[in-house]
């Protein structure tokens, strides 16, 4: 069975968008020569949001969740 999106299109790759926050040392902030912000990350860790995807179709970079995606033999 092929994946279609709601135009149409055949979906041809899946783009994974996982959502993090990532905890840092409140004091831990700096610049460099060229002004780039650095800071540390918290030992503490991060929370990472596993239940988020989209899936792209083509060349034209559309995305569509995974559940507007049809499935079909076309």
């Amino acid at each position: 069975m092929k994946a279609l999106s709601p135009t149409g299109t055949k979906i041809i790759a899946v783009r994974e968008l996982v959502p993090a926050h990532a905890r840092l040392v409140s004091a831990g902030f700096s610049r460099d020569a060229n002004g780039s912000l650095h800071f540390k990350y918290a030992p503490s860790g991060s929370y990472v949001f596993w239940d988020k995807q989209f899936i792209t179709t083509n060349d034209e970079g559309q995305l569509w969740t995974e559940v507007q995606i049809k499935l079909g033999t076309e």
